[in-house]
């Protein structure tokens, strides 16, 4: 199916006063779901100074990053805030220049997210630069360079989990590495090196979750899987492409993601659908290790499709650079499926090659994708918010409310498996009709499920029901900009 797209409108202000403090972590609140109306915001870089703007992108929660590794040699990273409204600048973030000033680091060649942590690779300056974000900007924490003769054009690619990141990059052996960095005692480390005995030149494409690397090498075509245990880092499995000829090189393993049991890897030059059709894998681990689980291939040749990914909660964004194509694809637990694509909207602006859908992040109910060609960045966001189960006086079967009375109404937003209540921002909720404020809040398990719920307390007076039977309908946001909205019967105890 294709997505019904609409520009960004305006909508419930995310306020301020949060009660968890802090960026929340990527990992969403609830399984995305694009499948419905789509809304779309467009980034172009602030100061108009934009050379390959929009060549790695990131995006978590109420912040995007769009980097543009050539600008003025050392290249740049424009941060975006999204302020409940609109996405607006918040910073620039700048590389250094080289010893004799004629060249830059090449900032943001790739980049990674996390949590407060945002990392990007600077290939021309061997290094990774971490920044991270103070509660109102994001600050240069360390430039991370391995401190290793060995070690050549470092940057290419890099990823973070926690107090991990991966840096990956070419050996002057020609030879591909990855470094292992860890953060302790208010510093970053080194941590390990990672290669194995028959890696080409190209093993470097990296991404981490917490004792968990992949690393795929292109040439050889396989992703080789690291795990760290009480001895240290070992390659505790490697994966290939299932039928695959090893003589084809279909370029499996640019670029891998991984999240929870599921790894996802790109294969551009995999020739099933056509010549260079490309392909993207899904891989997952059950008792029998990690197993391919599917196999995408929905343009024909020369699309190179795969080349751009992002995974997240069962969720798998891919791009076809080459067809100015994204293709959502979700995972109900058990089959990988198709839900939507979503195709270049920007008839006013001339581009060839536009590049539409590189570099993709996933966050929630929001990705984001680059179109290089045109120094443009492309956000879209469920336009129909996410669904949450909520209860109006949740200790009572009839749900009665007096409209009289000056007592305060509770409202349950039951959480789940795949909702945590707890980041709800409470002075974002709203009670319709009668658009009754949230007044106080507390947090329990109000069901008794074993997921907590978020309880809050609206004015009887102010909510606008009439006689008999009403529906309510709560909207609200979390601390990460996701908007919500549940819905629930009440009888008017005035005029039953």
């Amino acid at each position: 199916m294709r997505f019904t797209i609409r520009p960004a409108h305006p909508r419930w202000p995310v306020l301020g006063c949060m009660f968890l403090a802090g960026l929340v972590s990527a990992t969403p609140i609830a399984a995305a779901d694009f499948t419905g109306e789509l809304v779309e915001s467009r980034l172009a870089p602030a100061d108009g100074a934009g050379t390959r703007f929009g060549r790695s992108n990131a995006i978590i929660g109420s912040h995007a990053f769009v980097g543009d590794d050539w600008q003025g040699s050392r290249g740049a990273i424009y941060v975006y805030e999204f302020d409940g409204n609109e996405w607006r600048s918040l910073q620039k973030l700048v590389g250094d220049l080289g010893e004799s000033g004629d060249s830059g680091d090449q900032l943001a060649n790739s980049m990674a997210v996390d949590g407060d942590l945002l990392v990007a690779g600077a290939p021309e300056g061997r290094a990774a630069y971490v920044f991270r974000y103070d509660g109102a900007e994001y600050i240069r924490e360390a430039v991370l360079r391995p401190d290793d003769p060995a070690a050549g054009l470092i940057g290419t690619s890099v990823g973070v989990s926690g107090n991990r990141i991966v840096v990956s990059g070419l050996q002057r052996s020609g030879g591909g590495v990855t470094y292992v960095y860890e953060y302790a005692g208010g510093r970053w480390r080194h941590a390990a090196t990672l290669t194995v005995p028959d890696a080409s030149s190209v093993f470097g494409h990296c991404a981490v979750q917490d004792d968990t690397v992949v690393i795929g090498d292109t040439i050889e075509d396989f992703v080789s899987i690291f795990e760290k245990s009480v001895s240290g880092w070992t390659e505790a499995d490697r994966i290939r492409p299932a039928g695959a000829d090893p003589r084809d090189r279909i370029n499996f393993g640019l670029p891998v993601r991984i999240d929870g049991d599921t790894i996802a890897v790109g294969a551009v030059w995999d020739n099933e659908a056509g010549s260079q059709a490309g392909a993207a894998y899904v891989f997952e681990r059950g008792d029998d290790g990690w197993q391919q689980a599917a196999k995408f291939t929905p343009v024909g040749g020369g699309a190179q499709f795969g080349g751009s990914l992002a995974l997240e909660s069962r969720t798998l964004i891919a791009g076809a650079v080459h067809r100015n194509t994204v293709f959502v694809f979700e995972s109900d637990g058990r089959n990988w499926s198709t839900v939507a694509e979503v195709r270049r909207q920007a008839q006013d602006v001339s581009c060839d090659p536009c590049r539409y859908g590189m570099f993709a992040g996933l966050s929630g109910e929001r990705f984001i994708v680059g179109e290089m060609g045109a120094n443009l960045a492309w956000i879209y966001e469920s336009g129909d918010g996410g669904w949450v189960s909520i209860d109006v006086q949740p200790w009572s079967e009839r749900n009665l409310v007096d409209p009289n009375s000056t007592r305060l109404v509770p409202v349950a937003i039951h959480g789940s498996m795949d909702f945590d209540a707890l980041q709800c921002d409470h002075n974002s909720i709203r009670l319709n009709p009668g658009d009754a404020r949230s007044r106080n809040y507390r947090v329990m398990d109000a069901n008794r499920d074993g997921f907590m719920d978020l309880l809050t307390y609206f004015r009887s007076r102010e909510l606008r029901i009439g006689c008999g039977e009403s529906e309510v309908e709560l909207t609200g946001a979390t601390h990460q900009g996701m908007e919500f909205h549940g819905d629930n019967v009440v009888t008017n105890r005035r005029c039953r």
